[in-house]
């Protein structure tokens, strides 16, 4: 846990519940995770917002935010995200969970996943509980469930790929993908 994972490109799923004395309240999107080597992309087309981090051969990792809505890019370098305390653990960007979370979460069970294996941890981190289905092999979550007062976000592995699928929101290029419709 907390490797650097192989090349994927992976569609994740997001359900967020309410509960309380109101009705239940549900939200869905989708977004991707395309992940190489040197370079990381988190798009979620519902939001018009993508996510393009970088690494060179020294291990300086850059950032570009893509705001496709606005035709808006904002780019960080790596002194600048230091100085934001953005520069945040390669591991962690590529895996969608922070490694630091591991530590606080206690393995439960292995399950069978359509992904493959998946050990199972529980555990609580700042008020929340938490389990994680995470995929080893991978280095990936196969499900995320937040369990907060009243509210409960899931994040589900929908699709997985070793290349990136034709169709996919994202930008093979480095530069912004900005669409006429």
């Amino acid at each position: 846990m907390g490797k650097e994972g192989p090349p994927v490109a992976a569609r994740f799923g997001v359900n967020i519940s309410r509960h309380g004395s109101r009705p239940v309240i549900r939200g869905q999107g989708d977004w991707y995770l395309l992940r190489g080597m040197q370079r990381i992309e988190r798009v979620r087309p519902d939001a018009g917002m993508a996510e393009i981090w970088e690494r060179d051969n020294r291990g300086e990792v850059s950032l570009k935010r893509v705001f496709s809505n606005d035709f808006r890019i904002v780019e960080y370098v790596p002194g600048e995200l230091r100085a934001r305390q953005m520069d945040v653990p390669w591991e962690s960007l590529g895996s969608v969970v922070d490694p630091r979370f591991f530590a606080t979460l206690k393995r439960t069970r292995t399950v069978n996943t359509r992904y493959g294996r998946a050990s199972v941890l529980r555990g609580s981190i700042a008020g929340e509980r938490i389990e994680l289905w995470w995929l080893d092999a991978l280095a990936l979550p196969a499900r995320v469930i937040k369990q907060q007062q009243n509210a409960r976000v899931t994040v589900d592995l929908k699709t997985l790929r070793f290349t990136t699928p034709e169709n996919w929101p994202c930008r093979h290029d480095g530069r912004a993908h900005f669409r006429d419709d």
